[in-house]
């Protein structure tokens, strides 16, 4: 079984190349205490918690870092569609929401103006008279 090397944090990006193409492998473990990690994973062990088990690094990333530019492979273009296409479907939520909302407030603008347009056209009174403007504010005795 091919044990993957550990590294220190502080380790030089160029080092680190030469090492994992020497050993022939695509990752290291990152570890505060690389030399304890090692000695633990060579003795069939896994990696204790002294050994400050910080994370992976792979041949990818070392090579990113050294020529600064993104490394495209195919799992990065699925997960770029996967990620258009979570995108598209939270915009497409948002965008429908918003036309409810603005609908709604149509519709509520034009049942308030109806409101308004009933409230000011001609009322009649109990007795089925409609008053106008050539009505007189108080009727005589």
């Amino acid at each position: 079984m091919y044990i993957p090397p550990c590294v220190s944090p502080r380790m030089n990006l160029i080092r680190l190349l030469h090492l994992l193409r020497k050993g022939g492998s695509l990752i290291a473990f990152v570890c505060a205490g690389p030399q304890i990690a090692e000695r633990a994973l060579d003795e069939g062990r896994a990696i204790p918690p002294e050994a400050g088990f910080m994370g992976l690094v792979t041949l990818q990333d070392v090579l990113e870092s050294v020529i600064q530019e993104r490394i495209y492979d195919e799992e990065d273009i699925s997960e770029r569609n996967l990620a258009s296409a979570v995108l598209t479907n939270w915009a497409a939520t948002v965008l429908q929401r918003f036309a409810k909302r603005q609908k709604l407030r149509r519709v509520n603008s034009i049942e308030g103006s109806t409101n308004y347009a009933n409230q000011l056209s001609p009322r009649s009174d109990n007795k089925g008279v409609v008053a106008d403007e050539s009505t007189p504010l108080l009727k005589s005795p």
